[in-house]
């Protein structure tokens, strides 16, 4: 088993496969690879250590891992690939948006990160994301949006004066000659556009 056999001048010889060791003529067994070591950090799955046989490598949670998820026991008797580890996940830094900042106190495994915009902006997008298993930042980075209030239509029998449409802006309402209002003269663009 395991052997290929052929006759010669002198009888049957028989070597042994590749990936197997022996003398041929009685047993050729499977190469041995030896024993692997599981990753600090992390875990392995090994069923053999001899030919053929593979081993696969996981990373506990916060974890990823660096280097081949599995290794095979060769023919020549050594795991093919290199050692792998298990490495603390970081996500990297995060840029501002430009009108605002970014607090990223940790860019390790479940850090969160929180955007704010400056005053008279608002935040759209995704005001917070978190540091993933894949070492990628949840969501996308947001922008920060000037807050426009825009333009406001004059009453009927009536004007209206806007200093500015974004934030802080005064509108000033005026009725015509022999009409009133009871309603406020002045209107302010506020924080949330309106």
């Amino acid at each position: 088993t395991n052997a290929s056999c052929s006759e010669s001048d002198v009888g049957v010889v028989c070597t042994c496969d590749e990936g197997y060791a022996g003398e041929g003529e009685t047993a050729c067994e499977p190469v041995d690879c030896g024993g692997l070591d599981a990753p600090t950090d992390g875990g392995i799955v090994i069923d053999a250590t001899t030919f053929g046989a593979s081993a696969r490598f996981t990373c506990d949670a916060g974890f990823t891992l660096v280097g081949a998820v599995e290794r095979v026991c060769q023919a020549d008797g050594t795991w093919s690939g290199e050692v792998a580890f298990c490495s603390s996940i970081d996500c990297g830094g995060l840029t501002a948006p430009t009108n605002g900042s970014v607090a990223v106190p940790s860019t390790g495994f479940s850090a969160t990160a929180t955007y704010a915009c400056n005053p008279g902006y608002l935040l759209e997008g995704d005001g917070a994301r978190t540091c993933q298993m894949s070492g990628t930042w949840s969501g996308s980075a947001p922008t920060c949006r000037l807050v426009e209030c825009g333009a406001l239509a004059p009453p009927v029998e009536g004007t209206v004066m806007v200093d500015r449409t974004t934030l802080g802006g005064t509108a000033t309402y005026a009725c015509n000659e022999g009409w009133t209002t009871m309603d406020p003269l002045t209107r302010t663009c506020g924080v949330e556009g309106s």
